[in-house]
């Protein structure tokens, strides 16, 4: 599988860029033993949206909001939609393959139970970048509960 990271942030922690959370993610999923390298087909992707914003608060330390989001998402074929197999159903010819990549989507098959909000004072990395852990480590475990006799 491949990642893809997605990082808004606005004034939050600087080590929470793209860079650092996409590097975090890959090694972790290599460690795992489920990360495929970018040159490779991407038939499944783990992605991580992450949003961080600071506000400031007179007489206080800053304060930083987030919202983190993971989202594993796979390739999927819509034979409902695909009007070539409507029209011939259980035949799709290898002619056929070319107009058939329009019904092919990416689908989440698996998201964090629910996305990861909140705020603290300052601007401290080790706060998201946990969160993001954590949630990596959910993922993880679920994904190799799953799938683990197929990861070598």
């Amino acid at each position: 599988m491949n990642v893809e990271v997605f990082v808004t942030n606005s004034g939050g922690p600087g080590g929470i860029t793209r860079e650092s959370v996409a590097a975090t993610m890959t090694n972790r999923l290599q460690a795992a033993r489920i990360y495929a390298p970018a040159d490779q087909p991407a038939w499944s992707l783990l992605r991580v949206t992450v949003f961080i914003g600071t506000q400031a608060v007179p007489g206080r330390a800053a304060q930083t909001v987030y919202i983190i989001r993971l989202r594993f998402m796979k390739l999927v074929y819509d034979q409902l939609s695909d009007p070539e197999l409507a029209a011939n159903p259980g035949r799709l010819s290898t002619d056929s393959l070319g107009a058939a990549l329009r019904w092919i989507h990416w689908a989440p098959t698996w998201e964090s139970p629910r996305p990861a909000i909140g705020f603290y004072g300052g601007r401290r990395d080790d706060v998201i970048t946990s969160k993001i852990g954590t949630m990596l480590e959910e993922f993880v475990t679920e994904y190799l509960r799953v799938n683990g006799d197929s990861c070598p």
